[in-house]
């Protein structure tokens, strides 16, 4: 290829409107640099190349009357590699990778050096967008050009030329979890019932193989596990559940560690701390890391302020203190980069005494802690929630580990994905919701609750249409004080799969008209993943099954 006849087109598709004129070689013809005049539509563009045996190869620039336009990169005569693409300023327009003429990869383009599109090419055609992920702090969430369908929530290269890190990815409305090195995929291990790895010393490890027999076994990683339930000084600790991003975030007390932790469909972030040792690790990727931390100080502000402790890429990074501009005291605790984590001891700078004393979550009061007045006088003395203290009261938004009752009206939340709630709500004793509500929910999964006793929801809840989708996942799971489910006419009609397990308590099951109608995998106890097997439920007096439910069930079987 790379002919280099005038009058003739460029070969490569992403110049193909660009007609060769005029074209100066080097004295041999074949080897040097040449210049390629332009004409047509591109009348005035110029490329300036190195020929290597008569084809392109290289670095090679392309001027609009006589300012850079292009900046472009051959190989063997074919264009490879990056390019870029610039304004009569000199600034980027568009930056991006070519494979044999076309584009292919990540491509960026700007407006006044404001990014405006930032996505993925395949075989010169627009395949995806790529953006930041609200939900997700360091993640992009890829999504389809031409349905605008999420394909994966990842973490990439500080290009983000590759994936780099956790990746979820959605096929065929299925999730799949993976690693990725460098673009390389590899499978996640499993992380068995949520539980997050934990090395665990001396007694605890004992004490762990006690409580969970099962985990004796030395090709089994021991772990502690953050769910399903809070401590035992479950006072110490307040977990929130976000209704709108379906995130799971707070602070848990566990023996002499305190834990930051974050958790969503897409993510599991913990931050661990040691109160007595000053340890300081990570959860992320998969895995926990230890950082190789220094002792030393560092300037938080041209006044004076400075921080003496752990330190890490010049930013504070574990146990250590804050002192003002007049070597007084404001805190020592933990921080991560900029922010406080996990628990701390704040001073009134002036005077050198405490001003709060408990636990933090990303730089604000929250879980357990103490108040004091300048005098020394205690002025809250409990639980804080968002550096406010903590009030029991539903806001209409956020679940916390202390709710009790959920009551939803008519209507709600119909852009929500996901509601999930397990593990750390243990206190949620009553759910109701309003009919017509969270009509765009594909993932309803209530695990783990040991004080639930009923939940209602009303009609044409948790439903898009009445066609046969891909999607659409229920489960109740483990909620062993529950007694009563109440499902209104056409609720879960386009779910695909449900369960209702281990509920030993349960008295009324109540299902309406066309309720999981277009379902096809079922079960009442029994592998999630089965058809209606079998029946544990010694407490059941009512069932009730309206017309068209489970109408499409490939079979159904109650056994006690």
């Amino acid at each position: 290829m790379d002919s280099l006849k005038p009058n003739e087109r460029e070969e490569d598709r992403f110049l193909a409107n660009f007609v060769r004129g005029e074209i100066e070689r080097p004295p041999d013809g074949l080897n040097g640099d040449c210049v390629i005049h332009y004409v047509g539509k591109c009348d005035g563009h110029e490329m300036m190349a190195r020929l290597v045996n008569g084809k392109r190869e290289g670095k090679a620039t392309i001027f609009n009357k006589g300012v850079l336009f292009m900046i472009l990169n051959y190989k063997d005569g074919r264009l490879n590699g990056e390019i870029k693409k610039l304004n009569q300023y000199g600034g980027i327009q568009m930056k991006g990778t070519l494979v044999n003429g076309e584009k292919n990869g990540l491509f960026k383009e700007y407006s006044d050096e404001v990014l405006t599109w930032m996505g993925y090419y395949r075989k010169g055609e627009r395949y995806s967008v790529l953006r930041k992920s609200i939900h997700m702090n360091g993640y992009y969430e890829e999504r389809s050009v031409k349905s605008n369908e999420l394909l994966s929530i990842a973490e990439y290269d500080p290009e983000l030329n590759e994936k780099n890190g956790y990746c979820i990815e959605c096929n065929n409305g299925k999730l799949q979890e993976w690693m990725y090195e460098r673009g390389v995929k590899k499978p996640v291990v499993p992380d068995v019932d949520n539980g997050i790895e934990i090395p665990l010393k001396g007694n605890e490890e004992t004490n762990r193989k006690r409580d969970r027999p099962e985990e004796q076994s030395n090709d089994v990683p021991k772990r502690i596990r953050l769910s399903p339930s809070l401590p035992e000084n479950k006072d110490d600790s307040l977990i929130l559940y976000d209704m709108e991003t379906g995130c799971e975030y707070g602070v848990i007390q566990l023996n002499n560690r305190c834990y930051e932790v974050r958790r969503s469909k897409y993510e599991k972030q913990v931050i661990e701390v040691d109160l007595n040792s000053h340890e300081i690790r990570e959860y992320k990727n998969g895995e926990w890391t230890e950082c190789t931390k220094e002792e030393g100080c560092i300037d938080l502000d041209s006044k004076g302020r400075r921080w003496e402790g752990s330190v890490i890429d010049n930013k504070p990074y574990g146990y250590g203190a804050i002192y003002n501009e007049e070597e007084n005291r404001e805190y020592e605790g933990f921080m991560l980069k900029d922010v406080k984590t996990c628990c701390g001891t704040e001073y009134y700078g002036d005077l050198g005494t405490i001003r709060y004393r408990g636990w933090y979550l990303n730089d604000q009061k929250h879980g357990y802690g103490t108040l004091y007045d300048r005098t020394g006088a205690v002025v809250v003395d409990g639980l804080w929630k968002n550096d406010h203290p903590y009030t029991p009261q539903f806001d209409g938004k956020t679940v916390d580990s202390f709710t009790e009752s959920l009551h939803f009206s008519e209507y709600s939340f119909p852009e929500l994905s996901t509601f999930v709630l397990k593990d750390w709500f243990g206190s949620l004793r009553t759910i109701s919701i309003g009919d017509n509500s969270f009509s765009s929910v594909r993932s309803f999964e209530l695990c783990n609750l040991n004080s639930l006793e009923s939940l209602t929801i009303g009609k044409a809840c948790f439903r898009i249409s009445s066609e046969a989708r891909e999607d659409g996942c229920l489960e109740i799971r483990n909620c062993p004080a529950l007694y009563s489910i109440q499902i209104g006419d056409w609720s879960f009609d386009d779910y695909k799969e449900c369960a209702f397990e281990e509920l030993p308590s349960l008295q009324s099951l109540q299902l309406g008209e066309y309720c999981f109608t277009l379902v096809r995998e079922c079960s009442l106890h029994g592998v999630f993943s089965s058809l209606f097997s079998s029946l544990d439920l010694p407490e059941l007096e009512i069932i009730s099954l309206n017309r068209y439910v489970f109408a499409n069930a490939y079979s159904i079987a109650f056994e006690s």
